[in-house]
Formats: structure tokens, sequence, C-alpha cells
């Protein structure tokens, strides 16, 4: 309430899922009594503590989230199910939006494009343009790079490309949702507070700035010959169980301790031991210290992404998120580039 009463326009929404809490979506969906039972208690909830909408991060319709997640041949039919009760419960005003995977694919079953019923039923669909490439993939890549390569820069290695040979930018997803039938005005990019990193040598560091370089092999698990040994991210970065029961580092560096551990001086300038080398076709940078290789974001790439979606004609930026920022570099840089 006092936040309220100090910025009389913040409207407020409530996340619900994710990555590690997606596992019953499916099940929710599946059934018209649990359908209606949890738009009811949505609805309860909002009332309770004066919110103002709700977002569905269901990672995803029909799988590709966590193993042990529950799923449905029909998810992708049923969620449109779900939308329409949630909307009829929370009435036309109030905010319904979801975080959507960047692969449009995920949503088009059967022939069947689900990205225009959904959006029949919500505010925005914010889309998910990082987590592109990280340590599951061979290769060290951008987490979230702008554009694909062109003619003249160097190319992304075969072995990076995922679920049908498809290379990921943010241009291109967006731009995809468009060509999907969704109204620019309902959707959201996404940005990365936050890098993905690899393990390299420093012979592989010494090309490209370590971009596009094969990871180093030590350590690997021999049933998982396409990912990259786990390394450690920053020092937050600790060993994580997940809801089926698997345990790992992630690799990630948020953006505060990029800064704060020295791996950065300022905002664009890499720190002692390392190298950073910005990317224009990506319109990020990457940075290496001949045995870590970290694809990040800074000020300068949040404001050219930002740029970008708004130029585009989009309707906004989100980012993933808050507490990864730097005494508020990188929002400062995010609302400066929409003009606020």
């Amino acid at each position: 309430m006092a936040a309220r009463a100090a910025n009389p326009n913040l409207r407020t929404v409530l996340t619900v899922g994710g990555w590690s809490l997606s596992g019953t979506f499916s099940d929710v969906a599946a059934s018209a009594t649990a359908t209606k039972n949890f738009a009811t208690q949505v609805v309860a909830f909002l009332d309770q503590f004066w919110i103002d909408g709700l977002d569905l991060d269901w990672e995803y319709p029909g799988g590709g989230g966590l193993p042990c997640n529950h799923v449905n041949a029909n998810d992708a039919a049923n969620f449109v199910n779900l939308l329409a009760a949630l909307r009829q419960a929370l009435g036309p005003n109030r905010i319904l939006s979801i975080a959507a995977s960047a692969e449009t694919d995920r949503y088009t079953v059967n022939g069947v494009n689900y990205l225009t019923q959904y959006a029949k039923y919500l505010s925005y669909i914010s889309v998910m343009t990082y987590d592109f490439y990280g340590s599951w993939v061979p290769y060290t890549d951008f987490n979230s790079p702008l554009n694909l390569p062109g003619a003249s820069d160097p190319q992304r290695p075969a072995g990076n490309l995922q679920f049908g040979n498809v290379q990921f930018s943010i241009a291109t997803a967006m731009n995809n949702f468009a060509a999907a039938g969704v109204a620019k005005n309902q959707l959201v990019g996404g940005v990365a507070f936050y890098g993905r990193s690899w393990g390299i040598t420093a012979a592989e560091a010494a090309v490209n700035g370590g971009l596009f370089q094969a990871c180093n092999k030590a350590g690997q698990d021999p049933k998982n010959a396409t990912a990259c040994p786990p390394i450690t991210g920053d020092q937050l970065d600790a060993l994580w169980t997940d809801p089926c029961g698997s345990s790992y580092v992630s690799g990630v560096w948020m953006y505060t301790n990029l800064r704060s551990q020295g791996v950065l001086s300022t905002p664009t300038t890499a720190g002692s031991g390392w190298t950073r080398t910005w990317w224009n076709f990506a319109q990020s940078p990457t940075i290496t210290d001949g045995s870590r290789f970290i694809a990040y974001d800074d000020t300068t790439s949040i404001s050219a992404k930002t740029a970008w979606i708004k130029s585009n004609g989009f309707s906004g930026t989100m980012f993933w998120e808050l507490s990864e920022d730097y005494k508020g570099e990188l929002l400062s840089s995010l609302t400066s580039a929409w003009g606020n």
C-alpha cells in the first residue's frame, strides 16, 4: 500500500509457475473443475492483497521443461480453456499475461496455431528472449543475442543448433511471434540482467575472443556428450537440486557480481585479467580470462536491445531480474532507451 501511495500509476502482477514450479499446470488445465477452482482462488488472492493481475509462466505446454513435469498431448489446447476461465474470473480490466518460450513452434500443434487463441484473453505476452544458449550446448555462445550472425561474422557451430537446426535471437523470436498473428502491441521482449558461462582452454580463448569455441571437455558426463561440464558461475552460484532430483550449478553470472567481483571494472570495461569483446550483430559483449567465457549483458547492450524493441513497434521490455542489477545501472539503461 505504501508503494501504491508513492506511485499512483503502479500496477502489480502476481506470477505463478516458472522453470521449477510448472510441474502440475498440465493437470489443472486438463480439468474443468481444477481450472475453475484455480481461477476462483486466484481472484480471491488478488483481491486480498490488492494485486492488479496474474501472469502465468508455464514452462512449457506439451513438455520441454523439467523432465518430471506432467505433460498432456492436449496441453496447448487446454491452455486456451485455462486462460478463458481466468479472463472470465478476472474481468476485462485486470491484467492477464503469460511468459512464453521464444520458440513459437511450441504453441503450434497438429497445424493449429494456439498463440492467436491465447492472445484473445491476454493483456500481453512476455517473450523470454534469453537463455538461448548455455552449458547445455557444446560451444560457447550468446545468452541473448539481438540478431543472428551476418555473412562477415563468425558463424555459429552446427553443434549449437537446436530444435531442427534453429538459430535463436531476440529479433528472430519477436518477429516470429508477430508473423504468427500476435499483435505487436501485445508483445513484450525480454532482456537478461545476467550472463552464462562455459569453461574453455587458453587456446580457445585466443580465437574470436572465445566465441563459438568448444567448451573444455574435462569432467564431461559420458552419458551426455553434447553438454559441457558444469562450471560454477559467480559467488552465489551454489549447487542446486531441482524438483526432479537432479543437482547442478547453473554457471550464471549476475550482472551485480560481474561488477562487484571485478570481472567488470566499469559497466563496459573489463577488470584485471579479463578481456572483453563487443559483437555488433548480437549487440552483446562477451568476456574471458582464458579459462572461463561469459556471455552477458551490460548497459550498452540493454539499451540497444530495448531501443530495437521500441523502434520495431513492440509494446515493452521485461527483464529477469531486478536483484541481479548493480546500483540500478541496467535498469537505468532500459528506462532511458524507452525515453522514461
